[in-house]
């Protein structure tokens, strides 16, 4: 599979075709990567990609093609991921166990099933589907719960229409305005009519780039930064020029973005800021941006300390240069994590590189929001508390670090479920 593209590629591709690329690729990239990094072999199961060709005979093929695996490597583990239906229990599983049988292979199976709308009702009638994301429904059968029904649902519908992801591709403002106006109704917040003026692209259209280019109003080296941010998948808001890029089709993508603009609605245009108050406004805007995305899929979920601890362990036993990024950050989240609540860092340490610089605000962002939104529910912080961050200018000098370190004392002891 091609998962590299030149930057003049990307750029040659002004009518999109291929825009299913950017969508769906970064998807399995840490799959690939992963198997790459340790040597594990990717093994092609499904032969049929016709929808002419029934289930039960692509189940049958693709059993066949699993059992030829383990007949030349019997000692081996092997980690089958396939589609909803396949794994429906008088499906691939029945098929497979049965192959395995009528050649007397040893077989050890463990089926993980994903998103059971009846399981998420049970669930949610105990007031736990925040808390529980796997369910053991028998030996050796597991339910993993990571998606709401109405995400999920949505977006077999929009691939049903649209064949793409979960936000429409085609009318990607109109959704991308639903979602506005769902996070601004939960807040209370009234939406300015200008917010229609908004132009959203869809992953894979840098149409809009050109022009950004020949703006007066954007210095070269911001224009790179912005360009760079894009054509690595990101999805990125630029309120002052009303336009939104989704690098990706999913609500989480479209509700973080959709909450960035809120965001810029509400508090008005940035002013320039010095090294400490741009850190801090960042972490305070990516902490909105994930909290805007949770009210859209309660499910979603970012690092926390632990989840960094095992990164930077993770890559000092599998050192990359590619990803050495990764690693650096982690540590200087860590590092600040250490800090809070007692003296600021040394100055320093707020000089770092742009893209370390985003990245550590992003990820120290996504914590917050994350607190912010179980916070919500512990009944530690108001709704009307999180409004009024969207509303805050964040202009005075240390405001952003003050508003900052009063939303962590406030947040103390908040419990974030324990993620699988």
């Amino acid at each position: 599979m091609k998962n590299e593209i030149s930057e003049s590629d990307f750029l040659k591709k002004t009518q999109f075709k291929e825009y299913w690329y950017f969508d769906l690729w970064e998807n399995f990239r840490p799959i690939f990567d992963f198997a790459r990094e340790h040597g594990i072999p990717i093994i092609a199961v499904e032969k049929y990609s016709s929808s002419k060709v029934s289930l039960s005979k692509r189940d049958q093929e693709t059993s066949r093609i699993i059992c030829d695996y383990f007949e030349k490597k019997k000692e081996t583990k092997m980690i089958v991921l396939v589609g909803d239906l396949h794994v429906s229990p008088d499906h691939l599983p029945r098929e497979t166990q049965r192959l395995f049988k009528a050649r007397s292979i040893p077989f050890k199976p463990l089926v993980v099933y994903q998103n059971c709308e009846e399981i998420y009702w049970q669930l949610a009638e105990k007031a736990l589907e925040h808390k529980v994301e796997v369910v053991r429904l028998r030996p050796n059968e597991y339910a993993l719960m990571t998606t709401p029904p109405i995400i999920w649902q949505q977006s077999f519908i929009n691939w049903l229409e649209h064949e793409e992801g979960e936000i429409d591709y085609e009318d990607a403002k109109h959704s991308f305005l639903e979602i506005l106006g769902q996070i601004a109704q939960f807040l209370g917040v009234v939406v300015p009519s200008e917010s229609e003026d908004v132009e959203v692209f869809a992953c894979g259209d840098f149409s809009f780039l050109k022009w950004l280019e020949n703006e007066d109003s954007f210095s070269k080296k911001d224009f790179l930064k912005i360009k760079e941010q894009i054509l690595s998948s990101e999805s990125y808001c630029i309120p002052q020029k009303k336009i939104v890029y989704l690098g990706n089709l999913s609500l989480n993508h479209a509700g973080e973005e959709a909450a960035h603009y809120l965001k810029a609605l509400c508090s008005g245009p940035e002013v320039p800021r010095d090294f400490i108050d741009v850190f801090y406004s960042n972490i305070l805007h990516e902490a909105l941006g994930f909290f805007g995305s949770k009210i859209i899929n309660h499910k979603r979920k970012c690092f926390h300390e632990r989840e960094y601890q095992n990164l930077i362990g993770y890559w000092r036993d599998n050192p990359t240069a590619e990803r050495r990024f990764e690693a650096e950050m982690a540590v200087l989240i860590l590092q600040h994590l250490k800090l809070e609540g007692n003296d600021l860092p040394p100055l320093r340490y707020f000089k770092m590189k742009p893209k370390i610089f985003l990245g550590v605000t992003h990820g120290l962002g996504y914590m917050l929001g994350d607190k912010l939104y179980y916070g919500l529910l512990a009944k530690k912080i108001s709704k009307q508390e999180i409004k009024e961050l969207f509303y805050a200018s964040l202009r005075e000098e240390r405001e952003p670090l003050r508003i900052y370190r009063r939303l962590l004392k406030k947040l103390k002891g908040v419990k974030i479920p324990k993620r699988v």
